[in-house]
């Protein structure tokens, strides 16, 4: 059975995908913080399952490093479990959207069986990597703080440009020395797919500016929009807070002026 793209298997498997993830936090929730540890702990070896499975299987370690979102998610999420850091927990929740799409645009892997290992790491991968920062958020792992958003975007910014850099000297590379992958083709990279787009969404955007590298910048807007509503009600207490000390000290001002009138 072929899992498609928003095909009945497919929607099925989000639907699943959800359940998976509130389940675990029920059982977590009443549990205490060591075991929640362990518990996040252990799920993130799916990830790192998956990059290593990938660099052994394939026989081409050049088209499977580390160097898609997702798999620089999976080698960050455990330190984020471990270390609990607010910076790479509000990372993670916009990098967790970037996985939700993979798992929602499918492209990569659409074709391939349900039952296939591909299919499987790829999917139990992304499921985690959405799963686990939402259920550290709502176990109090970590707190959302709109003042991370410069560092995460810095940090996703310098990640793309990093894989679009390597995929040019990768491919460059396997040109020059003619290195071939398993079935005999030339290897060629598409990381972050800063060359070319793998899914609907990314054609979408890639017809507006068919430019490699450029085009996944048009996802901007998005990305914004989405940080917009996740720290919506941080910005507006914050808001309110700088507009309450402003009021504060302009009060304290006037009374300190009036103060002095009196005095003299």
């Amino acid at each position: 059975m072929v899992w498609g793209t928003f095909s009945v298997v497919h929607i099925l498997s989000l639907i699943l995908a959800v359940l998976i993830n509130v389940a675990i936090y029920f059982v977590l929730k009443r549990r205490g913080r060591t075991f929640q540890m362990v518990v996040l702990l252990l799920l993130t070896g799916f990830g790192l399952f998956d990059i290593i499975w990938n660099l052994v299987k394939w026989n081409s370690p050049l088209e499977y490093l580390p160097l898609h979102l997702c798999t620089m998610f999976a080698l960050m999420m455990p330190i984020l479990v471990l270390t609990k850091s607010e910076m790479l927990g509000n990372l993670a929740l916009l990098w967790c959207f970037g996985s939700c799409f993979a798992l929602v645009f499918n492209g990569a892997v659409a074709s391939a069986e349900i039952t296939d290992p591909v299919v499987l790491c790829y999917y139990f991968t992304h499921v985690f990597d959405i799963g686990i920062p939402l259920i550290m958020l709502k176990l109090k792992m970590f707190k959302k703080n709109p003042r991370c958003i410069f560092s995460t975007l810095m940090i996703t910014f310098i990640c793309y440009s990093f894989a679009h850099l390597m995929n040019l000297v990768i491919n460059h590379y396997t040109l020059v020395n003619e290195i071939v992958d398993w079935k005999g083709e030339l290897v060629t990279v598409n990381y972050m797919y800063t060359l070319a787009p793998i899914n609907s969404l990314m054609e979408f955007f890639y017809n507006l500016c068919p430019i490699p590298y450029l085009y996944g910048l048009l996802f901007m807007p998005i990305i914004l929009g989405y940080l917009a509503v996740l720290y919506l009600p941080q910005i507006v207490k914050e808001i309110k807070e700088l507009i309450r000390h402003y009021h504060l000290n302009k009060r304290r001002k006037y009374f300190f002026i009036n103060r002095k009138v009196f005095v003299k």
